[in-house]
């Protein structure tokens, strides 16, 4: 099961911190006991891998429960994933990222969610 990318966009030089709600191929919301790891690969424009790419902490980044915080805008219903990407990763302006998310599960099919940045350059950057 893969998501569709999601679009945003950001100055660069800026950190983004990426939340969705993921479920697995049996379409119960995932929990950390489901995923053996994280793997996060940046790309810029379509192409280069991008090469700060940081570690994703299952146990960080994975909630067992909902969680529906004022982060949270999509709706009332809550994300159990989140994990912020570093500014250094994000050092190019009029760029788009794509930062894909492996998720290795422990019992279902890996899934990939994706994110989709565009940046905007800073010309004081």
């Amino acid at each position: 099961m893969s998501s569709t990318p999601t679009l945003a966009t950001i100055y660069e030089d800026t950190a983004i911190t990426c939340m969705a709600r993921i479920q697995g191929d049996d379409a119960a919301n995932i929990t950390q006991s489901d995923v053996t790891s994280i793997t996060l690969k940046t790309f810029i424009n379509y192409g280069t891998v991008v090469t700060s790419t940081p570690a994703v902490v299952v146990a960080t980044s994975v909630f067992d429960a909902l969680q529906t915080d004022a982060r949270w805008t999509k709706d009332s219903t809550g994300y159990n994933f989140r994990f912020q990407i570093p500014s250094s990763t994000f050092d190019t302006g009029d760029s788009t990222y794509r930062c894909e998310f492996l998720f290795d599960m422990a019992s279902q099919p890996d899934l990939f969610v994706i994110f989709s940045v565009d940046t905007v350059e800073v010309l004081s950057s």
